[in-house]
């Protein structure tokens, strides 16, 4: 029995990963790549290489669906703390996809600060509800949240034009 949920927590694990995956790809095929902007705000000495750049996004939105996934699978059907990690998860997705066109796209970056300041408060409540059941998944909401910071640094100083 216990082979089989962990088999089965796996597969979850990966479906979620491809799914959100997936539609991140998306969010970026749809609004483009974000190389115009970048070279526009001179930020390209802040930050990886796009293509680098855009590898870490890929990567972490298969993570962040493959943490949802474990959790659903292993905790979802008893613990109302992963229900409720699910739905700031999906509130951080959605604002999170928000976020992109705003920033790289728009480039309104006044309007897309307080949107990549909510994700990355949207991201520590997972975290919070996560790490009690799954250190592992807790460990990536918080890598997550370091790397959201990282981009709330960067706009503040798009913002500030330093």
């Amino acid at each position: 029995m216990r082979r089989e949920k962990s088999s089965a927590a796996l597969t979850y694990a990966l479906v979620f990963g491809a799914l959100l995956s997936l539609c991140a790809m998306g969010v970026r095929f749809w609004w483009g790549a974000p190389n115009a902007t970048i070279a526009q705000m001179g930020i390209r000495e802040l930050i990886p290489p796009v293509w680098l750049l855009s590898l870490l996004w890929l990567i972490w939105y298969f993570l962040l669906g493959a943490a949802l996934g474990y959790v659903l699978c292993n905790f979802g059907a008893s613990c109302i703390g992963a229900w409720r990690g699910a739905f700031f998860f999906l509130l951080m997705i959605f604002v999170g996809f928000l976020w992109y066109p705003l920033f790289f796209v728009k480039q309104n970056i006044f309007l897309s600060l307080p949107i990549i300041f909510a994700v990355l408060l949207l991201c520590c409540v997972c975290a919070l509800h996560w790490q009690s059941l799954s250190l592992a998944v807790g460990a990536v909401f918080w890598l997550h949240a370091l790397w959201l910071l990282y981009m709330l640094i960067l706009q503040i100083i798009c913002l500030l034009g330093v």
